[in-house]
């Protein structure tokens, strides 16, 4: 079955409310974040009351009330599962978006070099009209003709090549908006984003997932320990209305006593990896921190270095070469490493914005900012 093409004109912003409201992935997360708001509830709650009658139809009725704190952190342990659930939904959405922000760049690079290849086959073919005429009246040699021909081979390879590469991204993006179809996109041509101003972990959902498990681990620690703290168990027995009796009695924990130090000695070493968890985890995040914040400002340099620099002296030197060729000052092959030196700078500084701005997007999801807000 042939797959369909999605050709309705897509912005980023457009792409990503469809991304957020139909991506596969983001919807089960959403549904596992909601399905948690339901545990605080039952983890608070008594045990349900025991009703029962013996052979000689007196019947008994129990309660167990919990004299502990056991329920409260039983309660503030869900509470705080909840948190890890939508810390987990944040992830999830800004793993995503990033990606789909990604793509759309890449898309737009893709789409810009088509452009730019395109522009320069058109010239190579009016240069190659020439150079035949040139050829015919025995003013060129058939080497400086063959490979202008060459030139425009080797650039319609590149074409085929992008346009390839710009239907391959445009069903990455249908996947991540949750469509089985090609995405067409007109972006516009890659634009430097703004640098990221003293950027830090405070607000990344892993981080913050990291911190969650060290509190939970630490309730559940405490929740062990109170096992040794024994429940009050009610008791009700009548024959009928008349003839009834009540009771309590308490559970014994310290006959099990091997049981109730074993969970707390496993609840000791559920918080210290916990604890060495959380220092992996901000440790690893601060290292790609550190990378990305290096890959921008490296990527920025070569930007600037190029927009403000190279690309003039190469058009300088290409404008400057076409004249001394058409006047028999330099060869042809000086002409043509000119003008693929150019070319070249052209596709390598939108490449490298391209590259930028990716950086500038792992920033912000490792800030735990999306699209540029918190």
């Amino acid at each position: 079955m042939p797959i369909s093409v999605m050709a309705q004109e897509w912005t980023l912003e457009s792409l990503k409310a469809e991304a957020l409201s139909k991506n596969v992935s983001i919807k089960t997360a959403i549904a596992e974040a909601e399905m948690s708001k339901f545990r605080f509830h039952q983890e608070i709650a008594w045990e349900s009351p025991e009703l029962g009658v013996d052979t000689h139809l007196e019947w008994m009725a129990s309660q167990k009330i919990p004299l502990s704190e056991k329920k409260d952190i039983q309660g503030q342990i869900a509470i705080i599962e909840q948190q890890i659930a939508k810390q987990s939904l944040r992830h999830l959405i800004l793993t995503v978006i990033t990606k789909l922000r990604k793509t759309y760049s890449r898309y737009a690079n893709a789409t810009y070099q088509l452009k730019l290849t395109k522009k320069n086959i058109a010239l190579w073919q009016e240069t190659v009209s020439i150079l035949q005429t040139q050829y015919e009246v025995g003013t060129l040699k058939q080497t400086d003709l063959l490979a202008a021909k060459t030139e425009i081979a080797n650039l319609s390879e590149k074409q085929v090549d992008l346009e390839q590469e710009i239907t391959d991204l445009g069903l990455q993006l249908g996947e991540l908006i949750g469509q089985d179809a090609i995405v067409k996109l007109n972006p516009p041509a890659p634009l430097i984003g703004n640098p990221i101003d003293s950027p830090t972990l405070s607000h990344n959902p892993e981080y913050r997932m990291a911190e969650l498990s060290v509190e939970k681990t630490t309730l559940e620690e405490k929740w062990a320990q109170k096992q040794g703290i024994p429940d009050l168990i009610l008791q009700a027995k009548a024959k009928n209305l008349q003839e009834w009796s009540l009771g309590v009695a308490l559970e014994l924990p310290w006959f099990r006593r091997e049981k109730w130090e074993a969970l707390n000695q496993e609840a000791a070493k559920k918080l210290e990896k916990a604890k060495f968890e959380r220092e992996a985890t901000q440790r690893s995040l601060q290292k790609d921190l550190q990378i990305q914040q290096s890959m921008a400002q490296t990527l920025h340099h070569h930007i600037m270095n190029i927009q403000t620099k190279i690309l003039p002296l190469r058009q300088q030197t290409t404008d400057r070469m076409r004249k001394q060729y058409e006047n028999n000052q330099a060869s042809f092959t000086e002409f043509l490493t000119s003008q693929r030196d150019l070319q070249e700078t052209e596709s390598m500084l939108a490449s490298h914005i391209t590259n930028y701005d990716e950086t500038l997007f792992e920033l912000e999801r490792l800030t735990g900012k999306e699209g540029g807000s918190k």
